[in-house]
């Protein structure tokens, strides 16, 4: 597909061959009263990339196309910990939070402008948390996203910054299990709760606050 696909495919693409070097720790301690389940996970990476393979948007959103980066130096950090609460049998918490840092610097051309800058739509820092509570057959469920500012393909001028963003969602919900191998599962979805005006890609703003109600009914046959 990336070489031939509609709109999107380039048959001049190379091969994309990378070294990548990984070094990554967890730590999970047993269950106490404070908590049913704890990991802390951290991963460092270094990756050297020859002929990156990478997406750009043309004239519009639903045409990407593929290109290469002749060199590409990666450095990124990934951390995460996740958290269940082991309190009560009935009413549970989690949480969990993450946090990526990925630099990753054109070293193709020492003449061109864009040698040792970050690549077009790629954040240094992003991250995304979690806060959920169940109660029974109720559960709510809170999370976030954010990413560091970017730029788009080209030069590092103002017309090309991309702001950082970040969006709030929330979900509510009851499940109910009937006698008969039937459960039902009602929600309540709200995403983006402070309408903020953003855009992943340059000129193509995301959805502003809306909501979505869910049914689901799943039946369970007998063995």
């Amino acid at each position: 597909n990336d070489l031939y696909y509609t709109f999107v495919g380039n048959a001049q693409l190379k091969p994309e061959d990378v070294q990548q070097w990984n070094l990554g720790i967890g730590w999970q301690p047993k269950p106490n009263r404070y908590w049913k389940q704890l990991l802390v996970q951290i991963d460092g990476y270094l990756n050297r990339v020859n002929n990156k393979i990478m997406a750009v948007p043309r004239q519009n959103l639903f045409q990407w196309s593929m290109m290469n980066v002749g060199r590409v130096h990666v450095t990124g950090i990934d951390a995460s910990v996740a958290w269940e609460s082991n309190w009560r049998r009935q009413a549970q918490w989690y949480a969990r939070i993450a946090y990526a840092f990925q630099q990753a610097l054109d070293r193709s051309d020492p003449q061109s402008l864009a040698y040792n800058q970050q690549l077009p739509y790629t954040p240094v820092h992003s991250g995304s948390g979690l806060l959920g509570y169940r109660f029974r057959q109720w559960f709510v469920h809170y999370q976030f996203m954010w990413s560091a500012y970017r730029y788009r393909a080209g030069d590092r001028v103002p017309d090309n910054f991309l702001p950082g963003w970040q969006t709030h969602d929330a979900r509510f919900g009851y499940a109910l299990r009937s006698q008969h191998r039937f459960s039902h599962r009602f929600s309540l979805e709200l995403s983006n709760i402070g309408n903020q005006s953003y855009e992943i890609i340059r000129y193509y703003p995301m959805p502003g606050f809306q909501f979505r109600l869910g049914y689901q009914l799943t039946f369970t046959s007998s063995q």
